[in-house]
């Protein structure tokens, strides 16, 4: 005869013994073990679409780190823009990158919700527009890259462009497979047409047009950069000056660092400068999408079409202005008339 725990009797019978013994705290305890397996595996897979934040996307040895850095002000914690710049953290997150973001916004909750989401973020720590904005959020993303990095990609975008975070990667590794030092995102034609806003798409054409045709007159491509030191002429590469993101080597920060604009020439004026100065730019033509919430809120308001026709008229003449104006000296350090960076994103 068998003992009270099923031992000594046929395996058949053990089994029919384990069956009417077993109870519902046993079953539930090994499903809880399951479901928690499952979820470490998962976990420990890169999302779908994405890259393996283990691949070209973080700094490791021998890698060229890339870090996201821009400016938002938004009246409060709701709305399209504020929406898609939530939805832009959270991607560049899942995709790998380290974003840092200097915010003016009266309301603290768009801090904390963006910080949620995944971003380095601080308060502007002085009075100034979306250009004072630029130069905080680069100093603090210079501190972030670590002493023993030989070189670091700084990529500058508006923070609600939510398709962006996924085309760094095809950005950053152009630049490292051709050495440049300026890369600046070209908008597929067809994609751009589709999904931008009429108005906007129209003026921002025709504004790289002008741009480019100008560039090519007047500046004389020297192709001698810091990270390419053999000089050579080169023939211009045609920007898509409008677009909004770029990227460039750690070594021209100063451009961008002490320039004093206050608006979309802050972006601008500093590159036009450091291509002068040899910088090395590339154009990198990527299929971004932009929001079609944002296209729908942007076609037929006056508002928004008012906008475009503003930043047109203001960046044609300031850049044809620094494509012939003396190229300013930005040898002298600046970090102290930025603030202590460092504690900004403490």
């Amino acid at each position: 005869m068998g003992s009270g725990d099923g031992k000594g009797r046929a395996p058949a019978e053990r089994l029919r013994f384990a069956l009417e013994h077993v109870s519902w705290k046993h079953i539930s305890f090994v499903l809880a073990c399951v479901v928690v397996l499952l979820t470490l595996h998962t976990l420990a897979l890169p999302s779908h679409g994405s890259r393996s934040t283990t691949a070209s996307n973080l700094n490791g040895d021998g890698d060229v780190l890339l870090i996201i850095f821009g400016t938002t002000m938004f009246p409060n914690a709701t709305g399209v823009r504020f929406e898609e710049a939530l939805e832009s953290v959270k991607n560049a997150k899942n995709e790998g990158w380290i974003t840092v973001i200097c915010d003016s916004s009266p309301d603290p909750e768009v801090r904390v919700r963006l910080k949620l989401a995944g971003a380095s973020v601080f308060a502007q720590h002085k009075a100034g527009r979306k250009g004072q904005g630029l130069r905080e959020a680069l100093q603090a993303a210079l501190d972030v890259v670590p002493p023993t990095a030989t070189d670091a990609i700084f990529a500058y975008q508006e923070i609600e462009k939510s398709n962006m975070p996924f085309h760094w990667a095809e950005v950053k590794d152009k630049m490292i497979q051709t050495g440049a030092d300026i890369a600046v995102p070209w908008r597929e034609e067809s994609l751009f047409q589709a999904t931008y806003p009429v108005a906007q798409y129209h003026s921002e054409t025709f504004g790289r047009i002008y741009l480019n045709t100008l560039a090519r007159k007047k500046i004389k491509m020297v192709g001698k950069s810091l990270a390419n030191p053999s000089a050579r002429e080169r023939t211009w590469e045609d920007l898509d000056w409008h677009f909004g993101p770029f990227a460039f080597r750690q070594e021209w920060s100063e451009f961008w660092l002490q320039h004093d604009g206050q608006m979309w020439d802050a972006q601008i004026l500093p590159m036009v400068y450091a291509i002068r100065s040899g910088a090395v730019p590339i154009s990198v033509e990527i299929p971004f999408r932009a929001s079609p919430h944002m296209k729908r809120e942007e076609d037929n308001n006056l508002f928004f079409t008012t906008k475009r026709k503003s930043q047109l008229e203001k960046l044609l003449d300031k850049v044809e202005e620094s494509l012939v104006n003396p190229i300013p000296d930005y040898t002298h350090a600046v970090r102290t008339t930025i603030g202590d960076a460092a504690k900004l994103l403490a």
